[in-house]
């Protein structure tokens, strides 16, 4: 049986620095949003 250290290391997942959890990144737009166009 596969414990949860075993599953984060099987998928590559690393903490997430700002919502806590786990996860991994598959994709990063090159664009980027203007902070005053929110």
């Amino acid at each position: 049986m596969m414990t949860a250290d075993d599953v984060k290391k099987a998928l590559g997942l690393t903490p997430h620095p700002r919502e806590g959890g786990w996860y991994v990144r598959t994709y990063e737009a090159s664009e980027m949003i203007a902070a005053d166009a929110f």
